[in-house]
């Protein structure tokens, strides 16, 4: 796609800010899932990370699918992520996405359960990896390592050896240079605090952040000269960034649905 030489229009990023930031957005987006556990910061935290891994693909596929995923942790999520038990998982066994199985999700899960014993919250995990070095991308290595360290039991541990790429996929880390995208996802809802996002994280900053860059974000974002690269990586998801702390340097993240908006809507850029 050749590129525009448009600047940058702040005021139509706000007003597509204004314009998808409200409660009518949480209509379709997977974060509604989230807003259902209004009544306990940890379920939200837990659903909102289980969430945003299975964010990908189709709406309309994706949403029942993750819907079918949290029935299975019923009421209190947290409680039952914490308290998972790994032979007792023949309904989620069953459930499948793509080429997401019930393995992939168990192993998951199980990790998360790992993470729950030990820190307590994925919070603690990290701002653990945040706190040395202030850096997004190291906390999210850390983080990603962490759960990619955890060893499955061996009674299931057979069933998850052809599985590694598909744990990959679902926990993608800045050392393999990919986006992260649905971890940054995942780190504006529990970062940013409006009408969407949940901000209940309270120890990283929102001009931290980093945009989660999709196909549609990467587009737009080409063609409003926030970035020069080609394929989106961590780097691209760095510069656009750095391009919209331009606008906002204390919450560069907030236009994250408007380029998303414009995308979805604007095939001419």
């Amino acid at each position: 796609m050749k590129k525009s030489n448009h600047p940058i229009d702040k005021s139509k990023l706000e007003d597509l800010y204004k314009r998808y930031h409200t409660k009518a957005f949480l209509q379709e987006d997977p974060i509604q899932f989230v807003h259902q556990y209004k009544f306990s910061i940890k379920d939200q935290e837990v659903v909102a990370f289980i969430v945003s891994t299975l964010a990908f693909g189709q709406r309309k596929v994706m949403n029942p699918f993750i819907g079918q995923v949290l029935s299975h942790l019923g009421s209190k999520p947290y409680k039952a992520v914490y308290d998972f038990v790994i032979k007792d998982t023949s309904q989620l066994e069953s459930l499948c996405y793509r080429f997401i199985k019930g393995i992939d999700l168990i192993n998951l899960i199980y990790r998360l359960h790992m993470v729950l014993k030990t820190y307590d919250s994925l919070e603690a995990l990290f701002v653990e990896g945040y706190k040395e070095t202030e850096s997004i991308k190291s906390a999210v290595t850390h983080f990603i390592e962490t759960l990619s360290r955890i060893s499955i039991p061996e009674e299931w541990a057979y069933k998850t050896i052809h599985r590694d790429r598909n744990f990959k996929f679902l926990l993608a880390s800045p050392s393999r240079g990919s986006a992260c995208k649905r971890f940054h996802l995942f780190l504006r809802w529990m970062v940013r605090k409006d009408n969407v996002d949940l901000g209940i994280w309270k120890k990283i900053p929102k001009k931290a952040l980093l945009i989660p860059v999709d196909t549609h974000v990467a587009r737009v974002s080409k063609a409003l000269n926030l970035t020069e690269r080609k394929t989106p990586d961590w780097k691209m998801a760095e510069e656009i960034t750095s391009n919209l702390r331009i606008l906002d340097g204390k919450d560069p993240v907030k236009y994250d649905l408007a380029l998303f908006g414009l995308g979805v809507s604007d095939h001419s850029l």
